[in-house]
């Protein structure tokens, strides 16, 4: 498993294996949470493939949650 922090807004995450994906996206989240005071922003998690995410700080997102979807 990498978690990549691409900038203080953006991780990705590649799990090696999938009993432990969950594990890395809350790692992930819980990462990006003290960042989204400021802009106010949620988390927006992308499935890009079984093995692929990434954890990003998006203002489209209310504050305070966090939002799946995939690509």
């Amino acid at each position: 498993m990498s978690l990549k922090v691409i900038d203080p807004r953006t991780i990705h995450i590649t799990a090696t294996r999938a009993d432990r994906i969950q594990q890395h996206l809350d790692e992930a989240v819980n990462k990006l949470i003290g960042a989204a005071a400021h802009p106010r922003a949620g988390i927006l998690l992308t499935r890009h493939s079984a093995t692929k995410y990434t954890a990003a700080l998006d203002t489209s997102v209310p504050y305070g949650q966090t939002i799946e979807r995939v690509h």
